[in-house]
């Protein structure tokens, strides 16, 4: 299953994943390392989408549906 396949699931049921967080971030370290000529267009987008769905967890944890499925459409753009 693909990252974007991932959080598409993940918005349908409403629910976060911290797990998630820490593959994103496992993606852009390897980026880096295996990379000698970073690509910084992929790596800003994996932060972009780092931070959003940073964002829509802490949103589901506090009981902020409004506010998460805002960022849902957000993360979903992204």
């Amino acid at each position: 299953m693909n990252l974007k396949q991932k959080i598409t699931n993940l918005v349908k049921i409403k629910k976060f994943d911290d797990k998630l967080l820490s593959e994103l971030a496992n993606m852009k370290s390897k980026l880096i390392i295996n990379t000698s000529n970073i690509d910084y267009e992929i790596y800003n987008k994996l932060s972009d989408i780092e931070h959003s769905l940073y964002r829509y967890n802490n949103f589901v944890k506090n009981d902020m549906q409004n506010y998460a499925d805002k960022e849902a459409k957000n993360l979903m753009n992204l």
